[in-house]
């Protein structure tokens, strides 16, 4: 599969996700990044990337935590201690593409 294709594909079934809209975009630019070499993992500041997409950082925090819990994503977040120094590590994983995203588990959210 192009990475153009898989990159459309992982988007479409992120979107599905509750909250997954909400980092989707973010998500496959970063990864998308000629600079990246496609690579499919990207690391950026949380609070940074909130503001970037004019959210608050607990709502970015929450789109991560669904997709990593649909499988569309492995999720490390590291903070350095002080307020707003929050890490996501993120890697993107390829839909398989006879399987659908779950949804969030039960009682997360």
């Amino acid at each position: 599969m192009a990475v153009e294709d898989w990159a459309a594909d992982w988007a479409r079934r992120a979107r599905e996700i509750p909250n997954g809209r909400v980092a989707a975009g973010l998500l496959v630019d970063l990864v998308a990044d000629p600079r990246q070499h496609l690579a499919r993992t990207a690391t950026f500041p949380v609070t940074a990337a909130a503001v970037a997409l004019r959210i608050a950082p607990a709502l970015l925090r929450a789109a991560l935590r669904d997709l990593a819990d649909a499988g569309l994503l492995t999720l490390a977040c590291h903070n350095a201690g002080e307020p707003g120094s929050e890490v996501a590590m993120v890697t993107l994983t390829a839909p398989a593409s006879d399987r659908k995203p779950k949804g969030p588990r039960r009682g997360h959210q």
